[in-house]
């Protein structure tokens, strides 16, 4: 299955674009994913940029990113 053509999968493709994360399938979503309901039903998912890309985006480390996300976490 993949994403379908709906209006609120256009309406949001910008933002996805401009952030990095890309749509999968409601078939192919995983826990990590965010799902974009319409009327009740899941039409998509939202994966967001893996921790490398916000890394190369920050101009620091993965590691530093792990280190800020494990800080939080305590």
């Amino acid at each position: 299955m993949s994403v379908p053509d709906h209006p609120l999968v256009n309406a949001v493709q910008p933002l996805l674009d401009a952030i990095g994360a890309s749509l999968v399938a409601p078939t192919g979503i995983t826990p990590s994913d965010i799902p974009i309901e319409w009327d009740g039903n899941v039409i998509a998912g939202v994966r967001l940029r893996a921790v490398e890309d916000v890394a190369d985006v920050m101009g620091v480390s993965r590691i530093t990113v792990y280190n800020y996300l494990n800080a939080m976490h305590r």
